[in-house]
């Protein structure tokens, strides 16, 4: 194994991040801080990293111990809401003191961890005053990343990210090179849904039959020229079945 020390910072290509860190690995190692907005706001957070040494990132991976607001009272906890892209429903947990997090429909029942796959999103509540929570891991390695897009006519909600912990341009992720339908009428077309945490609010984006996305109040105008952050979920709706194929955007081995 080779003892990476490594200063993201200085390595602007692949993850941008607030904080350095020291472990044992074949990977690059390093750290995404995000802001937990004011209470019973919202912020919606891509899953980019994977736990260090791991594979398969969970929420006490992403998350840790003391950086949530913990409680024995729900109500006095930081909230994280997975998606069942399944039954299109939330599934709610919240952590308590002991750095474990339940179900909070199944608050006095077994404690619970579950995975949280690479290129998804998740949103967090927050309980209290505004906080920073800093994501550790490691940055993905392989080639490309795949993630399976099951739409239907119905247009269910998939909560998604960058998988790789790189700011991205919104036109360079899903298109229809993907196979995500475009269409010169809004209604027909697959949207995106980015949330504005600042304003509480989404920018809704529909991809126009030039491939193109363009927000849905100036469908008329021109493309949108938006990057998403770091570590930055976002909403699709699409009545397509596709695999979204992202390839890593940056080299490896590091030179």
């Amino acid at each position: 194994m080779k003892r990476v020390w490594l200063s993201l910072l200085a390595l602007a290509c692949v993850v941008s991040l607030a904080v350095a860190v020291e472990v044992t690995s074949e990977n690059v190692a390093g750290a995404v801080r995000i802001t937990v907005p004011d209470k019973n706001e919202l912020v919606l957070v891509g899953t980019s990293m994977l736990p260090v040494g791991g594979a398969n990132p969970t929420l006490a991976d992403i998350f840790g111990t003391g950086q949530l607001a913990s409680s024995t009272l729900i109500a006095q906890c930081d909230r994280v809401f997975l998606w069942n892209e399944g039954d299109q429903s939330y599934q709610i947990f919240a952590q308590k003191p002991t750095g474990d997090f339940y179900l909070t429909s199944d608050w006095g029942g077994d404690p619970t961890n579950p995975v949280v796959a690479l290129g998804t999103a998740m949103w967090v509540k927050s309980a209290g005053a505004s906080h920073p929570v800093t994501l550790l891991g490691e940055a993905p390695t392989e080639d490309d990343y795949t993630t399976g897009v099951a739409g239907n006519a119905g247009k269910p909600f998939f909560f998604l990210s960058n998988p790789y912990p790189t700011a991205a341009d919104v036109q360079g992720l899903i298109n229809t090179n993907d196979g995500a339908k475009a269409s010169f009428l809004i209604a027909q077309a697959d949207r995106m849904f980015l949330w504005n945490t600042a304003t509480q609010s989404y920018l809704v984006l529909a991809l126009k039959d030039d491939n193109q996305w363009r927000d849905v109040n100036d469908w008329d105008g021109d493309p949108v020229d938006i990057d998403l952050g770091v570590a930055e979920g976002f909403l699709f709706k699409s009545s397509m079945n596709f695999d979204w194929v992202e390839p890593r955007p940056y080299a490896w081995p590091l030179p």
